[in-house]
C-alpha cells in the first residue's frame, strides 16, 4: 500500500510527520500523527490520528490514543501495542509485535499480509476483527463483543481462540488453530472450513440472528478433538457419514448420520425443553433436535444419549420420548399422540426396542458407563432412526 510521506525541515533538525526526532534511535517527543520512515524509535510511542509506521522499529510499547489510528507497514514493535477508543489498528506487510496486542473499542482490528503478534491478542468491543493472509498469533486470541471475526488465508493461532458475545459472522477458514475454539453467548454464525483445529470446538448459548446455513457449520475432518454444542445449532457436511456432539451439564447426544449421498446434518440441544410423554419422569431435561438436508438426501441416524444416572434408577427402565412429522410405531401399550408444532403436524410417543426386522425408529441399547472408575455413574441409551421409507428414500424430516 502506498503511503504519503510529509517531511518538514527545520533549523538543524529533521522532523518527520509530527514526531520530533533528532536522529535514528532517538526517543519520540510527541504523539505520532502522520507517516514515519524506517527509523528506530527508542522507548515508547504514542499514536494519534493517522499514525503510519513505514518500516519503523519501536523498542518499547505503542499506545494508541482515543480517536487515533495506527498502521504498522512493515514495522516492528518490540513491546506491546495497546489502545482504548481508537478508530482502527492495522498490521500489514509483514509487521510484527513482539509482545501483546490489546485493543478496546476500535472500529476495525486487522492483522494481514504475513504480519505477526508473538504474544496474545485481546480485543474488546471492536467492530470487525480480521487475521488473514498468512498472518500469525503466537499465543491466545480473545475477542469479546465484536461484530465479525475472520481468521483465514493460511493464518495460524498458536493457542486458543475464545470469542464471546459475537454479533455477526465468525469465519475460520483454511487456517490453523493449535488449541481450542470456543464461541459463546452471542448471535454468531460460525463456519469452520478447511482448517486444522488441534483441540476442541465448543459452542455455548449461541443463537444466530443473521442469515447463515445452520448457524454453525463445521466441515468434517477439521477438528481433532470434540465438537460440543450447548444451547446452540450445529451443522456439518456429510459425505456418506458424519457426526456431531451436543452437550451440556444435563447430558449429551452423539448424532451420527449415514447415507449414500452428500448433504448436511443439523443438530441442536435445548435446555429445559423436554418433550411430553405422559407418565414419564425425565432423566435428561434436554430436547435434542436433528435433521439432514437437502430434501433429496437420504440419511439414517444413530443417536447416543448419555446423562447422569439418577439415584435408584435402572438403565433398563429408561425410555425415549420421540417426536417426528410422520407416524411411527410406539412402545407396546403406549399411545402415539398427534399434535402441532410451529404450524406443522407432529407425532409424539415412546420408542420401542429394536428387534430383528425393526423398521424403526427404535432403541438399540441401554446400559451404564463408568467414566471415573467409581461404579456406574452415567446411563447410555442408543437410538436408531432410519431414513423414512428405508434406504434410498427421500425427504429426511425434522425430528426431536
Amino acid at each position: 500500500m502506498r503511503r504519503s510521506l510529509s517531511v518538514f525541515v527545520g533549523v538543524g533538525l529533521l522532523v518527520v510527520g509530527a514526531l520530533g526526532i533528532g536522529a535514528a534511535g532517538a526517543s519520540a517527543a510527541g504523539a505520532c500523527t502522520g507517516a514515519v520512515a524506517a527509523i528506530t524509535i527508542t522507548g515508547n510511542l504514542e499514536a494519534g490520528a493517522g499514525c503510519v509506521l513505514n518500516g519503523t522499529k519501536v523498542t518499547g510499547n505503542v499506545t494508541v490514543n482515543p480517536g487515533g489510528s495506527l498502521v504498522l507497514n512493515g514495522a516492528t514493535v518490540i513491546g506491546n501495542v495497546r489502545s482504548t477508543g481508537a478508530s482502527s489498528i492495522t498490521l500489514e506487510q509483514g509487521s510484527s509485535i513482539h509482545g501483546n496486542l490489546e485493543v478496546k473499542g476500535a472500529t476495525n482490528v486487522t492483522i494481514e499480509g504475513g504480519s505477526s503478534v508473538a504474544g496474545n491478542v485481546q480485543v474488546t468491543g471492536a467492530g470487525n476483527v480480521t487475521i488473514e493472509g498468512g498472518s500469525s498469533v503466537g499465543g491466545n486470541v480473545q475477542i469479546s463483543g465484536a461484530s465479525t471475526v475472520t481468521i483465514e488465508g493460511g493464518s495460524s493461532v498458536g493457542g486458543n481462540v475464545q470469542i464471546d458475545g459475537a454479533l455477526g459472522n465468525v469465519d475460520v477458514a483454511y487456517s490453523t488453530v493449535k488449541g481450542n475454539i470456543q464461541v459463546q453467548n452471542g448471535a454468531a454464525c460460525l463456519a469452520i472450513r478447511g482448517d486444522k483445529v488441534g483441540g476442541n470446538l465448543q459452542v455455548r448459548n449461541n443463537s444466530p440472528s443473521v442469515t447463515c446455513t445452520g448457524g454453525i457449520v463445521v466441515e468434517e475432518d477439521t477438528v481433532r478433538g470434540n465438537v460440543q454444542v450447548q444451547n446452540s445449532v450445529a451443522a456439518t457436511t456429510c459425505s456418506e457419514s458424519c457426526e456431531l456432539v451436543l452437550a451440556n451439564n444435563n447430558g449429551s447426544a452423539l448424532v451420527q448420520a449415514f447415507g449414500p449421498e452428500q448433504g448436511t446434518l443439523f443438530a441442536a440441544v435445548v435446555n429445559n425443553g423436554a418433550l411430553n410423554c405422559p407418565g414419564q419422569t425425565t432423566s435428561d431435561p434436554n430436547t435434542y433436535q436433528f435433521y439432514t438436508t437437502p430434501p433429496n438426501a437420504s440419511f439414517s441416524e444413530t443417536v447416543t444419549l448419555t446423562y447422569p444416572a439418577p439415584p435408584g434408577v435402572l438403565a433398563s427402565s429408561q425410555q425415549v420420548c420421540f417426536q417426528a412429522p410422520y407416524p411411527f410405531t410406539t412402545l407396546a401399550g403406549t399411545p402415539l399422540r398427534q399434535g402441532n408444532a410451529n404450524g406443522a403436524t407432529v407425532y409424539t410417543g415412546l420408542l420401542p426396542d429394536c428387534t430383528e426386522g425393526s423398521q424403526g425408529p427404535c432403541v438399540e441399547f441401554r446400559g451404564y458407563l463408568d467414566n471415573e472408575g467409581t461404579g456406574a455413574n452415567e446411563i447410555e441409551v442408543v437410538v436408531f432412526v432410519p431414513a423414512p421409507g428405508g434406504e434410498g428414500s427421500f425427504g429426511d424430516p425434522l425430528m426431536h
